[in-house]
């Protein structure tokens, strides 16, 4: 089953809003300040959909959020 929730934005990305709903605490998006339990599985994104966050993955490359404010993503 797969789901998906409009009420994230990525930081950068059209909506003035920051990291919001990703974000735990004004805006602090860091490890211990996540509002979301599974990362997304970004792998069959498009570049122009993906938004770079602070994260890195185990092999030090950049980990990737969407925004539902890229109307690509969201169809």
């Amino acid at each position: 089953m797969c789901g998906y929730q409009g009420w994230f934005a990525a930081e950068g990305y059209g909506s003035s809003r920051g990291w919001f709903h990703y974000a735990a605490q004004q805006g602090r998006f860091e490890p211990g300040y996540c509002t979301f339990d599974l990362w997304p599985d970004m792998a069959d994104t498009d570049e122009d959909e993906k938004y770079p966050t602070p994260f890195v993955h185990a092999n030090g490359s950049t980990a990737f959020l969407f925004s539902p404010y890229n109307r690509k993503t969201v169809v």
